[in-house]
């Protein structure tokens, strides 16, 4: 019977993220054939939702939270859904249902990083919960409740707007960077390299992240470079 029941979810919720996307950019572009493509990743991140019973139906943010990821947070969940994707065939990803089962949001311990060392969150899914230190995932509940998570909502809210914020903001940090890096004097005599201030001004000082940061009480003590760093500026006292 329980088999069944994440079936019919499973199906349900598949055609449900699919009709959401299908209708509303039909409504937007008239256009069925670009409809129609645009809703495949809907259909798979419903699937993927209703099998792994990630969605809160008995709650207003469970419903809110798939009509987003099926709608207005679109880009970001097909990025989600290739994240899925890579960590259903890779062997070890280690999905965490107690970190994700009604809770709105796919979890793995393991699985697709950006870079080795960081959680990745893309759309609802959040990956390598454990930064790849190897110890149990629930000594990770901080990152994960306030930091990972609140990327998965700003992303729900601020829909296309979140990635392109990304984009540009990742272009404009890295010329920052290079920049002062290659016109400070005291970045040399400190030997501190142009990659830690690009990180740091394209990264760290990215205002989703600050957020993030803030919210899960980090910023303080997380690796971003104090020559470049929101509210430290403290190359002078390095």
């Amino acid at each position: 019977m329980r088999l069944l029941i994440r079936v019919v979810e499973t199906l349900l919720a598949g055609a449900g993220g699919g009709a959401i996307a299908y209708f509303g950019v039909e409504a937007l572009t008239g256009d069925t054939g670009v409809a129609a493509a645009i809703a495949v990743p809907a259909v798979l991140n419903g699937g993927f939702g209703g099998a792994r019973r990630i969605y809160a139906w008995k709650t207003i943010g469970g419903w809110g939270a798939f009509i987003l990821d099926s709608s207005w947070a679109l880009v970001s969940t097909t990025v989600g859904v290739a994240v899925n994707l890579v960590n259903l065939v890779r062997r070890g990803s280690g999905f965490a249902p107690e970190f994700s089962v009604r809770q709105n949001r796919h979890v793995f311990a393991v699985g697709f990083a950006l870079k080795r060392g960081f959680a990745n969150t893309q759309g609802p899914v959040i990956s390598n919960a454990t930064c790849g230190r190897g110890d149990p995932i629930a000594n990770h509940r901080n990152l994960i409740e306030r930091h990972e998570g609140l990327h998965v909502w700003q992303q729900r809210w601020f829909g296309p707007i979140h990635p392109l914020v990304y984009v540009l903001w990742g272009l404009f940090g890295a010329v920052v960077g290079v920049v002062y890096g290659a016109l400070s004097r005291k970045r040399r005599v400190h030997k501190v390299r142009i990659g830690k201030l690009v990180e740091t001004a394209a990264y760290y000082d990215n205002p989703f992240e600050y957020w993030a940061y803030r919210n899960d009480g980090r910023w303080e003590a997380n690796n971003a470079h104090p020559a470049l760093k929101w509210g430290s500026f403290k190359w002078e006292k390095t």
